[in-house]
């Protein structure tokens, strides 16, 4: 599978069983006992990512159902469901205060 050459980042779910890998385009879920690819939640449609660099950040919701990442980009956070990979919220954010 296409794992990131360097994550920017990377959590484990509460639990331990989830690790994801924080990649440029994708968030990479990984089954932390058997070591394979469970899903990769992409965060912009094909064509539409705005950088270079791989996610910032990445946290598990304390029940580890929902995944928050964060990009180097104006639109660049995002949260999911992670048991379907679905967008539940893109987050936009200003460089200069309102």
């Amino acid at each position: 599978f296409p794992l990131p050459a360097s994550p920017g980042c990377l959590a484990f779910s509460p639990d331990g069983r989830t690790l994801a890998l924080g990649g440029a385009e994708a968030v990479y879920l990984l089954d932390s006992f058997a070591g394979t690819l469970t899903r990769a939640l992409e965060a912009w449609p094909a064509g539409e990512w705005p950088g270079e660099w791989p996610s910032r950040d990445v946290a598990f919701s304390p029940a580890g159902r929902r995944l928050a990442a964060a990009w180097d980009s104006a639109d660049g956070t995002f949260l999911w469901d992670i048991e379907n990979g679905r967008v539940l919220a893109r987050l936009a954010y200003s460089a200069t205060p309102p």
